[in-house]
């Protein structure tokens, strides 16, 4: 039983000491980093697709990960996905998650300034994948944690 709660709280350190380091860069200076990020998602990200499937809503894919449409945004949910919502109605149209090969706490979604992409924590690769209209899709493998 301890096994399992010592990987849970080296897992919530890793993120919470990614998320500190990454507030850090980004009060450093008035340049802009916009540029910067881009380039460095699209080295780390393989995508497994070439166009999304038409189950999947509010989303587009971009060489950098996946881009939230106008009209849509993305929702950090508890169960570490995020939810797509479209803004008109406010109903949840697909949910996006990472998992790892052996364990799907390994890695976590997040939004870097409406790109979805996957970060990992314990595991090398990191799969992104979208659930929607009943179906899962996987989208994309990240082989590195990302900047």
């Amino acid at each position: 039983m301890r096994r399992p709660a010592v990987i849970l709280l080296a897992a919530v350190a890793l993120a919470l000491t990614s998320c500190a380091k990454k507030e850090d860069t980004s009060s450093a200076g008035n340049a802009d980093t916009t540029a910067a990020q881009a380039p460095d998602t699209s080295v780390h990200g393989e995508m497994l697709v070439t166009t999304l499937p038409a189950e999947i809503e509010g989303l587009e894919l971009v060489p950098e990960g996946l881009r939230v449409k106008k009209g849509y945004d993305l929702v950090p949910q508890p169960d570490s996905t995020i939810a797509v919502r479209r803004l008109g109605d406010g109903r949840q149209v697909a949910f996006a998650s990472c998992g790892c090969r052996l364990i799907d706490l390994g890695c976590i979604p997040m939004d870097q300034g409406g790109i979805l992409v996957c970060t990992k924590l314990l595991c090398s690769p990191c799969g992104l994948r979208i659930t929607a209209g009943g179906k899962e899709f996987d989208i994309a493998r990240y082989q590195k944690v990302l900047n």
